[in-house]
């Protein structure tokens, strides 16, 4: 089973058909293309390797590319599957400038909560969302899996540090 996908999905279902890219092209870009083609969206996958991009975006129908191609996608959503955020490269991504007023933008790096990207975004007044809630998503399902108990939401938060 992969879980991961059920945390994407689930924040993003109120959009489902928008154009959304996806930065990175690993295990959890995996996951979370399933989810954004499962709400039926234009995507793009872009990688720093093209040919990483190209390889997953084969598996789900979608476009690819280098992440230079960012600019000329303008999308109404922003996944960020690469571990840019996270110790010890605590980069973003995406320059402040890249991110736009009304875009959601989720990044599914979880520690920190607030990585570069969630913090650009929110000054570019964007949606955001953290990987907090892909955790959340993934973790409930995953304990309902190994142990098939349906924990209640708040209570997987409750128990976050």
């Amino acid at each position: 089973y992969n879980t991961d996908w059920i945390g994407v999905r689930k924040p993003l279902v109120d959009l489902k058909g928008a154009t959304a890219v996806l930065l990175g092209a690993g295990g959890a870009a995996a996951g979370a293309a399933f989810a954004l083609r499962d709400l039926d969206m234009d995507l793009t996958i872009l990688n720093r390797t093209p040919a990483h991009a190209q390889a997953l975006a084969e598996r789900f129908g979608c476009r690819w590319g280098p992440l230079s191609d960012f600019d000329a996608i303008h999308p109404d959503v922003v996944v960020n599957s690469t571990p840019l955020g996270m110790a010890p490269d605590t980069r973003s991504p995406l320059r402040g400038d890249q991110l736009q007023k009304g875009m959601t933008v989720f990044d599914l790096v979880y520690t920190p909560p607030v990585t570069p990207l969630i913090e650009a975004a929110q000054q570019a007044g964007c949606r955001t969302i953290t990987g907090t809630e892909m955790f959340i998503g993934q973790a409930r399902e995953q304990f309902y899996l190994f142990f098939g108990i349906d924990v209640p939401e708040p209570k997987i938060r409750e128990l976050l540090p």
